[in-house]
């Protein structure tokens, strides 16, 4: 009755937060040299009852490949394509491609989306034209929000949706729930980030302050609580079998692993909120998210965070344009890299040293 009480409340909280537009999709990536595939926020960054729908993240997924591809879904479901760095993008209307929500490729041809229905679409000409493959279905029963969407390669594929995990081990023709918040014996949490180093290692940074592991392709999960259930860890990132960092808000939550993410040390903690933390190497990495500043026009300011000592001393830099909040950093190598704020996208060719817009939006505008 507990379980079911709290699932009840926390669904209810979910169709709010989606009434209010902000799209659910929390970020998957792989190892650096892998596909990467992320999910952006779904929060309201903290402006409590009063939101100003101007405010909501334009871009809710995004999928980038080698030097220079990128998939970007934006907030109206509309599909953003570039194949040179951002110097020119390519958009598909959501009529043509079914409103999709999240979106995963392994190679500049190969790709996956999940559209608002649950559908599974594949293409095989880098995003132009798209096929129905199948509907993820286990038990009759169907994806409720879709938010994530991670293929590590031909076969091996996982989709999120609000309370759930779901693999497939034949390039998405059919679907397996493997975790659920449902399950015995586990508390109501929602997952925000999936990431796999090879296809049976993998992580899912959750509400509530816990993070789950795989060892076997995600068939089972190990459950582990690593901070109060006020913490919420937005990302997960491990860059071989042992080391990784987790990140999450309130508090400016870095937590950081050298044992495959059987115990955590906090590395940064402090009036911060972290999305999303990227290592290029194990010493480089970077952090993004916000804080509280009025400076911004909505009580909040984006924030770019530097280490270059495996997240022991975390550095402020400075991008050029005052943003109100940071979403998501995702380097395909150790000198390009992708930056995602509210209304811009931004990328970097030496290694974060400078960075330019390639790509803006005009704000969501409200009705009325």
């Amino acid at each position: 009755m507990q379980i079911l009480t709290s699932l009840t409340n926390y669904m209810i909280r979910v169709l709010v937060s989606t009434l209010l537009a902000t799209v659910t999709l929390a970020l998957i990536t792989c190892n650096s040299k892998g596909p990467i595939s992320v999910r952006l926020n779904n929060d309201n960054h903290g402006l409590g009852s009063n939101i100003d729908l101007s405010a909501i993240p334009q871009f809710v997924n995004a999928s980038f490949n080698g030097t220079d591809m990128a998939w970007l879904v934006t907030y109206e479901e509309e599909l953003l394509l570039t194949q040179d760095g951002g110097a020119t993008w390519k958009t598909l209307p959501k009529n043509t491609i079914g409103g999709f929500k999240v979106v995963s490729f392994i190679n500049a041809q190969r790709g996956w989306a999940v559209n608002k229905n649950g559908q599974l679409w594949r293409t095989d000409d880098g995003g132009n034209n798209w096929i129905i493959i199948t509907e993820p279905v286990s038990n009759n029963e169907r994806l409720y929000l879709p938010s994530q969407l991670l293929f590590f390669d031909e076969n091996h594929g996982w989709i999120i949706d609000a309370g759930s995990i779901w693999r497939t081990e034949n390039g998405g023709v059919s679907w397996e729930r493997v975790l659920s918040i449902t399950d015995a014996n586990q508390t109501v949490w929602q997952p925000f980030h999936i990431t796999f180093i090879n296809p049976m290692q993998g992580w899912v940074s959750c509400s509530d302050g816990m993070i789950h592991r795989t060892e076997d392709g995600g068939y089972t999960w190990h459950t582990q609580k690593i901070e109060s259930n006020r913490t919420t860890f937005k990302d997960v990132q491990f860059i071989n079998q042992h080391i990784g960092w987790i990140s999450g808000w309130p508090d400016g939550g870095i937590y950081h692993s050298d044992d495959g993410g059987n115990t955590w040390k906090r590395q940064l903690s402090g009036e911060i909120n972290i999305n999303s933390i990227y290592f290029t190497t194990t010493e480089e990495g970077w952090a993004v998210g916000w804080t509280r500043e009025v400076r911004c026009g909505i009580s909040q300011c984006g924030i770019v965070l530097h280490s270059a000592d495996g997240g022991k001393n975390w550095h402020p830099i400075q991008i050029g344009e005052v943003e109100p909040f940071f979403d998501r950093i995702y380097f395909t190598d150790a000198q390009h890299g992708w930056l995602v704020a509210r209304d811009n996208v931004y990328r970097t060719d030496n290694g974060g040293q400078s960075w330019r817009v390639v790509l803006r939006l005009p704000p969501i505008k409200t009705s009325g």
